[in-house]
């Protein structure tokens, strides 16, 4: 008995110690290929504020520090909403910026590396009035939302909270400054968030010889602030300004 029991043994650690069977070979040979979906950590729900300069619709991805939302995009929108949806967007009011007067969009789960590298397409979303996150209510369902042309992109740089080390936080030379977009007679000044604390801001002026705005370094402006700032300009709206995501 003692014999079989220890033949029995043999057998059974003779067997888990031999190679893998060719299906399990095959299944290893493949393994690398499924590690490529890592390459894809950018797909999840892109929250994006809409706005206009009178004639066309743009959609500003809303960035956080931290991937996948760690992109500054602006894109040119279609949508089949886009007579209403200018309507709703009053650019009347110079300054008169606030969150519930926003709207925003929330397209179906999707690969941001789609607008990192300009490419046009189309996706079920959704029209909010207000802030999707924060009491927005929702408002209009979209089948084919169009991404037509990407206008602007820039990567934030990753933050901690202040009780953390920003010890991976590269030096980024154009952080705290703006860059300007020409939108067929007006221009847009889109602000690039830099460290702790920043701020993400889009303002639609006309008429302006001259920056209006010079670079803040650490300082956050008030709503007050910036519209004094751009008062020099023959016209100019407040289209977006956000603080709370890049508080310290």
């Amino acid at each position: 008995m003692k014999y079989l029991y220890l033949t029995a043994l043999y057998i059974f650690v003779t067997f888990i110690n031999t190679p893998a069977s060719s299906a399990n070979v095959v299944g290893r040979e493949l393994a690398p290929v499924a590690t490529t979906h890592a390459n894809h950590d950018k797909v999840g729900s892109h929250g994006m504020v809409v706005f206009s300069d009178g004639t066309d619709l743009y959609a500003s991805h809303l960035p956080l520090y931290y991937s996948p939302h760690d992109y500054q995009l602006i894109y040119k929108i279609d949508s089949s909403y886009k007579a209403l949806v200018l309507e709703s967007l009053d650019l009347d009011h110079a300054g008169a910026f606030s969150q519930s007067s926003m709207v925003t969009l929330l397209p179906a789960i999707f690969d941001l590396n789609k607008l990192i590298n300009g490419e046009q397409f189309s996706i079920p979303a959704e029209f909010f009035k207000g802030h999707f996150e924060r009491g927005g209510n929702q408002w209009l369902s979209e089948s084919k939302l169009t991404f037509v042309e990407l206008l602007f992109k820039r990567r934030v740089s990753k933050q901690y909270k202040r009780q953390h080390a920003d010890v991976d936080a590269p030096n980024d030379p154009s952080a705290n400054s703006w860059s300007i977009i020409e939108l067929g007679d007006s221009q847009l000044y889109v602000h690039s968030i830099g460290t702790r604390p920043s701020y993400d801001a889009l303002i639609l002026v006309k008429g302006c010889s001259e920056p209006a705005i010079k670079p803040t370094e650490t300082h956050v402006p008030s709503v007050e602030q910036l519209n004094a700032a751009f008062a020099v300009c023959d016209l100019y709206s407040l289209l977006y300004f956000e603080t709370q995501d890049f508080a310290l």
